[in-house]
């Protein structure tokens, strides 16, 4: 999943609000290091229930991260998904962000066709 940023970032939030907000509408990502990236570990990182993804906007880095699919797949089979801003919490900051080259296949779905 690529999400596109939105300029609109909020400030660092204290733990009670922060964990106020994941319990109820915000993703909580992960950012991903060098080492959870490239094929083997995406890969990897689907086999243990969770999504890769990766913030990019115009003259900002791109900041590979991590959610839990469950969480991602409850808001991906509310009809509009797509087209409108989610919130993910990443490093203390919630960040407006919109889904982008959504694939919508899971990765154990795309293996067991490989398989056959």
């Amino acid at each position: 999943m690529r999400a596109a940023l939105s300029s609109a970032r909020r400030p660092l939030l204290g733990s009670w609000l922060l964990g106020r907000l994941c319990s109820t509408q915000a993703l909580v990502a992960h950012k991903r290091g060098p080492e959870l990236q490239g094929s083997a570990a995406v890969n990897w990182l689907r086999n243990q229930g969770r999504t890769p993804g990766c913030l990019i906007g115009d003259k900002l880095p791109q900041v590979p991260f991590w959610v839990e699919a469950e969480q991602l797949e409850a808001r991906m089979r509310k009809p509009g998904f797509e087209a409108r801003l989610i919130e993910l919490v990443l490093e203390g900051q919630i960040i407006r962000a919109l889904p982008a080259e959504v694939r919508r296949r899971s990765h154990r779905h795309a293996r067991k066709r490989r398989e056959s």
